[in-house]
């Protein structure tokens, strides 16, 4: 196995953890964390949505979403609503309550950027952001693809 592959994983995977505890505890105030935060600051930017659509933008599973919800419905940042032409759809629209939430939000965001930028040049911060959008764009394709088995991908290269 190409040792850089290792290295590139073990780093966004501690990232991961990392900027998860950040999240956790820059809202633990707020009762939500990590997993809740960007359902929360998306819904406040676009009132009016289905739990569907969240699905689709968040790529988890419906009872994921289901959860989510439920746990922002019960801390009182969003209500689900009935759509009054068609009674079968839940529409979820955020409450009064999520404005200081995703105001908190929105500093952590711009905190984290900080943190993680500190030092480096405009030009290092752009390079970084389209190798790591690289790297999430072949990971998608190849998940969406179902190339992955379970035997294969140990002699792969991470430059193909």
């Amino acid at each position: 196995m190409n040792e850089d592959f290792t290295s590139i994983g073990r780093n966004i995977s501690s990232l991961t953890r990392m900027m998860r505890m950040y999240y956790d505890r820059g809202l633990e105030a707020y009762r939500i964390g990590w997993g809740q935060q960007f359902f929360l600051q998306y819904i406040y930017e676009h009132p009016g949505r289905m739990p569907q659509e969240l699905t689709e933008r968040f790529h988890v599973d419906k009872g994921t979403t289901t959860k989510v919800l439920k746990k922002l419905c019960a801390e009182g940042y969003v209500a689900i609503e009935v759509d009054k032409r068609d009674h079968r759809v839940r529409i979820i629209q955020p409450l009064k309550k999520a404005e200081e939430a995703v105001k908190q939000i929105r500093m952590l965001h711009q905190q984290l950027h900080q943190i993680l930028t500190d030092g480096m040049s405009e030009a290092e911060c752009d390079a970084m952001e389209q190798s790591l959008e690289q790297l999430r764009i072949r990971l998608r394709n190849e998940l969406l693809q179902g190339h992955i088995s379970h035997t294969s991908g140990a002699e792969r290269n991470c430059n193909e």
